[in-house]
């Protein structure tokens, strides 16, 4: 005998809600349990409450696993790197900090026994500045010093500490490893070395770039967590052998808070934590015999690749990417979290065939994560907005070394033509507002972050700057007016004006141009822009209320909305 179908739900209700008051009623009706007494803490209705509360977190982890399988709309930064790296793109890790030291040898030391200190690479120091530690990568795993002839070593420092994970080979074609670390953890995007049996094995992008048995793997951020490490099948690239010791060794960096650009290099302080050696492996404690002198401040550093690039560059990743186009520049300095602006060009359009085969490249440093105490984007001294020679140097070295660049086309690193403004802003208030010095403060400070952040190359729209005023509590109406100097300096000079300013207001920029609002200038009616923000007379924004708005019902419910 068949039993009787139950049909406890109705097609037609089947919310959530729904569905739990249909239980419940059913229960209700079947006991003769009257509502009032049929609660969460009755059998039944504990029953109903734990498998409701299982369907809302089955449905909830299904929703989120279909979420997080689309970039677009990912949210989790595993999640979108994951996705990024089966598109074929590598997301870019952290990049450790660099600089130079020298060891100086102290005067009078004591003989060392068999003439020489060992020392070794790799050795840890530490900088009493920023509490860090950091590696001296020399050029060799040791360095002999014959402390009699006061030789002075100079060596690289990177920003970080060396730690590695064994593994141990299959002998099958393909293998794969993942190198886990814990969460919070930063590993450097250039320096993670594979050694098989102590063998140094080197680094490839591709499986197809590996060579038949070549000594070679490859090394990606990993699609889950951590690193992934693959090996070839002997067409492309050697297969460790059954047994044979894997060691992955990397650096654990801190990225951004490792750079140390805005302080002398005399005024930095390294003490040495490793120790050096005699000819008999005998220990030398390292801060006896030397001085260690910072001759290039740590910088370049930065932390893993922004999320947001990531959503734009991996649909449009190509394994092949070389730099062919100003766009590709872009795109590679984009996944650095250190510039706030990156622009590449070419001068093809114009007359002049020499330059046909440039590519020139402009980059600005991120200042906003450059404050100290005190500093603010109006009273930061404007060489801040402009890479040190060391700086450029080691932007060229990092282009050479991608192996990413074309013979027959170069790149120009250019510094930017700075082009300074002023902005005078009138605004009404609400009656209602909080004092003015708060308002007008408020006002400065997003100013001050839209120009430390902006990436338009174009233009500058004064409409962006009116947006951003009227969304600030207690605004009513604004207006912005752009000051440009150069405009300024010609018709004071009775020369042609070729304007910055344009029929709307906006700054207008060219190829290689910086905007910057700074004063120390006159303009044509006699008005002296100050330098920062003065209490009296112009300067770098000049702000007045000219009016208040009063406050009513209507206004209160559109200023709600």
């Amino acid at each position: 005998m068949m039993a009787k179908k139950l049909n406890i739900f109705e097609k037609s209700r089947l919310e959530v809600d729904d569905l739990l008051q249909q239980a419940v009623d059913y229960c209700t009706t079947q006991y003769k349990q009257a509502q009032t007494l049929f609660s969460a803490s009755s059998a039944y209705g504990q029953i109903i409450l734990v498998l409701t509360n299982l369907a809302q977190l089955i449905f909830y982890y299904i929703e989120d696993s279909i979420t997080e399988l689309n970039i677009n709309e990912a949210t989790r930064a595993s999640s979108i790197y994951g996705l990024a790296r089966l598109t074929g793109h590598d997301p870019t890790r952290a990049v450790a900090a660099l600089g130079r030291v020298k060891l100086v040898q102290k005067p009078g030391i004591t003989r060392v026994e068999g003439g020489s200190i060992i020392l070794s690479t790799h050795s840890k120091v530490k900088c009493l500045n920023n509490d860090l530690p950091y590696i001296m990568d020399m050029q060799s795993a040791e360095v002999r010093v014959m402390h009699d002839y006061a030789q002075v070593v100079e060596t690289v420092i990177r920003q970080g500490v060396i730690d590695q994970q064994p593994f141990q080979g299959t002998g099958e074609l393909m293998q794969s490893f993942q190198v886990a670390y814990r969460q919070g953890q930063m590993i450097d995007n250039e320096f993670v070395n594979v050694y098989v049996n102590g063998a140094l094995w080197r680094n490839y992008e591709s499986f197809y770039d590996m060579p038949s048995q070549g000594m070679c793997c490859m090394i990606k951020t990993g699609i889950t967590t951590g690193l992934d490490l693959y090996f070839g099948n002997d067409a492309h690239g050697a297969v460790p052998t059954l047994g044979s010791e894997i060691i992955v060794e990397y650096l654990v960096t801190s990225g951004l808070s490792g750079n140390l650009d805005g302080i002398a290099p005399e005024a930095l302080q390294f003490k040495a934590e490793d120790t050096a050696y005699d000819v008999r492996g005998n220990e030398l404690d390292i801060s006896d015999f030397f001085d260690i002198v910072c001759t290039e401040n740590p910088d370049m550093g930065s932390n893993p690749e922004p999320i947001e690039i990531t959503k734009l560059v991996a649909p449009k990743t190509s394994r092949s990417l070389i730099f062919a186009h100003p766009d590709n520049y872009v795109s590679y300095f984009s996944r650095f979290n250190t510039f706030s602006l990156v622009h590449a060009w070419t001068k093809n359009y114009d007359e002049d065939l020499s330059d046909d085969n440039v590519i020139y490249l402009m980059l600005i440093p991120d200042i906003s994560k450059k404050f100290r105490s005190g500093e603010n984007y109006f009273n930061l001294d404007e060489s801040r907005f402009l890479l040190t020679p060391v700086q450029q140097k080691k932007i060229i070295k990092m282009l050479d070394d991608s192996g990413k660049k074309i013979v027959k086309l170069s790149t120009k690193l250019v510094n930017p033509v700075v082009k300074k403004f002023v902005v005078v802003i009138n605004l009404i208030v609400f009656e209602d507002a909080q004092e003015d010095v708060f308002v007008k403060n408020s006002v400065i400070d997003a100013i001050g972050n839209y120009f430390a952040n902006t990436k338009r190359r174009d233009r500058i729209p004064r409409s962006d700057l009116i947006r951003i005023i009227e969304d600030i509590e207690g605004v009513d109406s604004a207006t912005v007016q752009f000051v440009s100097q150069s405009d300024e300096d010609a018709a004071i000079a009775g020369k042609p004006i070729f304007p910055s300013i344009d029929d709307f207001g906006d700054i207008l920029l060219k190829d290689g141009e910086f905007p910057m609002i700074r004063g120390g200038w006159t303009d044509r009616r006699g008005n002296v822009y100050q330098s920062g923000l003065p209490d009296q007379g112009f300067g770098s924004v000049n702000l007045a209320i000219r009016g208040r708005t009063p406050v009513t019902y209507n206004n209160k419910l559109i200023r709600n909305k």
